[in-house]
């Protein structure tokens, strides 16, 4: 259970969350969105600012980081909407449906 005198929550959610999507596991959008409304529902009533990170999309393949889908990748700028776009409207779902 949550702590009752918590003020406020950073989350940070949108690079792992993206390459979930990225690695494109059957049914990657629904176990993020119900990992993402487990911790919402979770810290129920307490304020939450979601940070979204978002990956440089500028870069050679030999110079990015993170999962060996997204270094590879040579679609880079699609690529990169997996994290700035579809992530982002996964997690507005969410923060729309539960607007404490």
């Amino acid at each position: 259970a949550c702590k009752k005198n918590i003020d406020l929550v950073f989350l940070e959610v949108a690079i792992n969350d993206g390459d979930v999507l990225l690695e494109a596991r059957h049914g990657a959008a629904t176990e993020v969105r119900q990992a993402l409304e487990g911790i919402v529902r979770e810290l129920a009533l307490v304020p939450i600012i979601m940070i979204e990170m978002f990956l440089r999309d500028d870069l050679a393949s030999n110079q990015r980081s993170g999962t060996q889908a997204w270094v590879h990748t040579e679609d880079v700028k699609a690529t990169a909407q997996i994290y700035s776009h579809d992530v982002v409207s996964l997690h507005a779902d969410i923060a729309a449906h539960y607007p404490w």
